[in-house]
């Protein structure tokens, strides 16, 4: 188990709720490469809370903070969302970049 793994395990849920409010009062903007772990990992975890592993445990906030978790959830599953689109046409590019290198009778690689 590595250290991130860890630490996840290991994260209550104050402490994702408190790291959603920071989140949003700097309006998500934390993209300063120095930060972009703990925002990814926070992120993951609030994804983790909302959606998958513990699905209702939000209600017994109040309106303001589940919005607030509910928009930081957004945000971040839009930002997967779009890497995840990314990541595809970057894959379609290269095989197509392949697939012409290999009809020019140029190495794959080059």
């Amino acid at each position: 188990m590595t250290l991130k793994e860890s630490f996840r395990d290991s994260i209550n849920r104050e402490t994702v709720v408190d790291e959603a409010f920071c989140m949003k009062l700097y309006g998500f903007s934390l993209y300063d490469p120095q930060y972009f772990e703990e925002v990814k990992f926070i992120c993951e975890a609030l994804y983790d809370l909302l959606f998958e592993k513990y699905e209702g445990w939000c209600q017994k906030y109040d309106d303001k903070t589940r919005q607030t978790m509910l928009e930081v959830g957004a945000w971040y599953r839009k930002r997967l969302e779009e890497e995840q689109e990314r990541k595809k046409v970057m894959s379609r590019n290269g095989q197509s970049r392949r697939e012409r290198n290999r009809f020019a009778g140029f190495p794959e690689d080059w």
